[in-house]
């Protein structure tokens, strides 16, 4: 039977029997069909369901994300705008958690309670995000452990780590996981600091309590209270930029 969804943004039927049919009639699709040539694209344009696979979308799978994305919202989840998210159904999502635009989840995942997912973030699977958590725009996280109340809030790639709680993983900070040959783990303690553009190159452990200064590079461990900093010291000539700069063309 037609089960009635009213979630506004997609006030539409599902219909169960459209999902064999729809299975069935994928099979005669070529894979370089012509726009609105198939009895399939026949058939789904004259139903409520999205768009066919011969307009350049997968039917299948905008409807196998359909319904885990209901099935998230019904359980106390709030999706933005469900148009451009995109979860795996292996992934579990607590209450009161929002995940933003353009957001892509894959793979096997757990997300925790009063979290804030996107706008543009990726998770890349084998995650698990504790409680009021923020993992922000451009953020990608794969293979870690992120601790309750940690932020990551852009522009930052968290990869093959566990990390604390309470702890600010500042714009461009880089977990550098790989070297070439092999990935590597980092370990990161509860109530840490990293400052942007930081990168922490595996196999480290930074201890709880740490203060890492912004463009610091992290090759050796850090204890407990420590205060790290390791970037080129600023040096000014000065009267000097001009020798650089383009004149500019007086303006008529």
């Amino acid at each position: 039977k037609d089960q009635r969804v009213n979630f506004g943004f997609m006030d539409r039927f599902i219909v169960d029997e459209n999902f064999a049919v729809a299975k069935a009639l994928e099979k005669q699709i070529p894979k370089k069909p012509k726009r609105n040539n198939t009895i399939a694209s026949k058939f789904f344009h004259k139903t409520s369901c999205y768009t066919c696979p011969t307009c350049g979308n997968g039917l299948l799978t905008k409807m196998m994300n359909e319904r885990k994305l209901i099935e998230l919202m019904t359980n106390g989840v709030t999706i933005v705008d469900p148009e451009t998210t995109w979860i795996s159904e292996d992934t579990e999502i607590g209450q009161d958690t929002i995940v933003y635009p353009s957001t892509y989840i894959e793979g096997k995942n757990k997300i925790g309670k009063a979290c804030k997912i996107g706008p543009f973030a990726h998770l890349r699977g084998g995650v698990e995000i504790c409680d009021n958590v923020k993992i922000g725009n451009f953020v990608e996280v794969k293979n870690s452990f992120v601790g309750d109340g940690t932020k990551a809030c852009h522009l930052a790639y968290v990869g093959d780590c566990d990390i604390g709680k309470g702890c600010n993983i500042g714009c461009g900070a880089i977990f550098v996981n790989y070297n070439g040959r092999s990935k590597n783990r980092t370990v990161v303690g509860d109530n840490c600091f990293i400052g942007s553009n930081s990168n922490i190159i595996a196999p480290v452990k930074i201890e709880s309590n740490t203060y890492i200064c912004a463009g610091t590079t992290i090759t050796n461990d850090v204890k407990e209270d420590d205060f790290v900093i390791g970037r080129v010291r600023q040096e000014v000539k000065e009267n000097r930029a001009h020798n650089y700069l383009k004149e500019k063309k007086e303006s008529k």
